[in-house]
């Protein structure tokens, strides 16, 4: 019988495990359960806080700390623990007025552990009301005293392109990474999650070569790089397709399935 002793898979959340209705496909959770009961080990790595994972828990068998915050925090949820964290530098904590002057109408959001603090209103803040998060409107100068995990820019891509272009120059030196279209993260420096990958392997004894990993964007570019095993789905950003050459079906047709069947 095949054995997963010694493999790792880790996927990206929303676009690669999760189809367009923020979903998980049985035959994914299957398929993931299969590989575990065989001695693999699956984990998520995703820009989700950990209460976005927390609820797939009762069907989706993690069974080894999660990477959450796009690498600047690992999460091992059997033992309700942090063990690993980096926050945002208190020079980035100013950048916020900068950003929001080059242009008024893109949603700027503080991500603090389990509460999402809301610097700039966008229309694509109000997805919070649906999903049950801490999230605050009303801010005060306390905020610049928190421990900032990330800030997440939100907007139409063309405006986000322009700001990603124009970022260095006209905002500051910052860790900023593309999650999607309308998503531009800033994270803290020296994070990311094939960092955070690599902590993890250290952690669990793992080697970097038996390691499986799947995205579709290009906050996962060097997370697919890095580990032994790189793949997008067929959905992914175009840009990552070209340098990560690795490939399975799309977030809608069962990806983690066909990923797994594969190898």
């Amino acid at each position: 019988m095949k054995t997963f002793e010694g493999v790792m898979l880790i996927s990206d959340m929303d676009g690669t495990l999760l189809n367009k209705d923020g979903n998980i496909s049985e035959k994914n959770i299957e398929a993931i359960r299969e590989f575990v009961s065989l001695g693999g080990r699956f984990t998520v790595a995703t820009g989700r806080m950990k209460k976005g994972v927390e609820k797939f828990l009762d069907r989706l068998p993690i069974n080894a700390p999660a990477i959450i915050f796009n690498g600047s925090s690992i999460y091992d949820f059997s033992k309700k623990k942090e063990i690993y964290a980096k926050t945002l530098e208190k020079n980035v904590k100013g950048y916020l007025e900068k950003i929001k002057s080059i242009d008024p109408s893109i949603g700027i959001e503080i991500y603090c552990s389990d509460e999402i603090y809301v610097y700039n209103n966008h229309k694509r803040t109000e997805r919070f009301k649906k999903k049950g998060y801490k999230v605050h409107y009303e801010l005060d100068d306390t905020i610049y005293d928190m421990q900032w995990r990330k800030v997440l820019i939100v907007g139409d891509k063309c405006k986000l392109d322009n700001l990603q272009s124009i970022f260095k120059e006209k905002v500051g030196q910052a860790n900023i990474v593309r999650s999607d279209d309308i998503y531009l993260e800033v994270m803290p420096m020296n994070t990311s999650k094939a960092m955070a990958v690599k902590i993890l392997c250290d952690l669990l004894n793992y080697k970097l070569e038996d390691v499986f990993a799947v995205g579709d964007n290009m906050n996962d570019f060097d997370m697919l790089k890095e580990v032994g095993h790189g793949f997008v789905v067929e959905n992914g950003d175009e840009k990552l397709k070209k340098v990560i050459k690795g490939r399975t079906t799309d977030n809608d047709n069962d990806a983690i399935y066909n990923l797994l069947r594969s190898i």
